[in-house]
């Protein structure tokens, strides 16, 4: 059993954080004593509801290939309401491991508390095809905006807030996966600014320009960045991922040429407009 604690939090700290975010507010008792199950042992019914079930592979103390194995073997049977028949949908088990993927990639999970190196793994384990073409700009858009947050020891908000300041977060070890998928995107550049360079679904010269406007608010810590003075933990991972990613953006670096190219619009800007 994994009681690993996070960046000093137990999971006892972590199951009240969520308390004190709401996150419980919905639940009845019964509800509410499975969450509990799942959070500190691991525990589900044999066909949970779908509030377990979203939250299984994250909640779980229970971690690595094995038990994320036995999680999809088992999201891909059902039973049946009249006959009470047990039966095996490949197409069940495929689309609960999408929303997964899908979640992994929308928010970190150390709130929950699961560890960035089980996110990593759980990420790679699920697989890259796995992910819906529709999602990619929203993953980038995420990827961005937890990067900037992260950098200033600020978290991302939303039903439950990410713990503040911890000392790492799984979109550092995803650099590699975004470079992949924005290299992969319809996307150039028109002069200065960031456009569409085919239809595609799931793409438009909205969020194209507003993905340009997100790299804008990160790309000043990376050209000259500050450690927040009241970080309550080792900047180091931080720094390691500022310096990790300056070299990719230089010529002949790891980082797609379209993100390269956003970076050397950036820098000719004015240095007051940047």
């Amino acid at each position: 059993m994994d009681t690993q604690a996070i960046d000093g939090y137990s999971r006892q700290d972590l199951w009240a954080w969520q308390e004190q975010h709401g996150h419980f507010d919905w639940c009845r008792k019964e509800e509410y004593a499975q969450l509990q199950a799942l959070f500190f042992d691991g525990v589900v019914q044999e066909f949970p509801e779908e509030f377990i079930t979203c939250r299984q592979l994250f909640m779980s103390p229970l971690q690595g290939e094995p038990h994320w194995r036995s999680v999809l073997e088992a999201r891909s049977r059902f039973r049946h309401v009249d006959t009470q028949e047990i039966f095996t949908s490949t197409v069940w088990g495929e689309e609960f491991a999408q929303k997964s993927l899908c979640a992994l990639l929308g928010r970190d999970q150390q709130t929950f508390g699961m560890s960035v190196d089980d996110q990593v793994g759980l990420i790679d384990f699920l697989g890259f095809e796995r992910i819906h073409p529709l999602d990619v700009q929203q993953h980038l858009h995420h990827w961005v905006a937890e990067m900037w947050l992260w950098l200033q020891g600020k978290a991302l908000g939303g039903d439950l807030p990410l713990i503040p300041g911890l000392t790492d977060t799984r979109g550092a070890r995803l650099t590699g996966l975004m470079y992949r998928l924005l290299a992969q995107a319809p996307l150039g550049m028109k002069g200065k600014r960031l456009v569409l360079t085919e239809e595609r679904r799931g793409w438009s010269d909205c969020q194209a320009s507003d993905l340009q406007g997100s790299l804008k608010l990160l790309f000043p810590h990376l050209e000259n960045y500050r450690v927040p003075k009241k970080l309550p933990c080792d900047p180091s991972r931080r720094l390691q991922f500022v310096q990790a990613m300056r070299r990719d953006l230089e010529p002949g670096g790891a980082a797609p040429q379209i993100l390269r190219d956003v970076w050397v619009a950036w820098q000719s800007r004015p240095s007051k407009l940047r």
